[in-house]
């Protein structure tokens, strides 16, 4: 008799507790898509700043572009 009771009380706010659980879902689900989003970007940042710095060795020696003397750079 008393499992019987159990059983009936568990049924009855059933729809209630269903509904609540998927907006838990979804909502967990959310917020994992955006912490995802968050990590690619955060990622790519990385990626971007690792490859943003690149050495060159010049063609032309700058010391060379000076005219009588006067760097490049202050010649207007």
């Amino acid at each position: 008799m008393r499992e019987i009771a159990v059983v009936e009380g568990f049924a009855n706010n059933l729809d209630a507790r269903n509904r609540r659980g998927v907006m838990w879902h979804m909502l967990f689900q959310a917020s994992t898509v955006v912490g995802i989003i968050a990590l690619i970007a955060l990622m790519l940042n990385i990626i971007d700043g690792a490859f943003g710095y690149v050495a060159y060795e010049a063609s032309v020696d700058p010391d060379s572009l000076a005219v009588n003397g006067i760097p490049v750079q202050q010649i207007e």
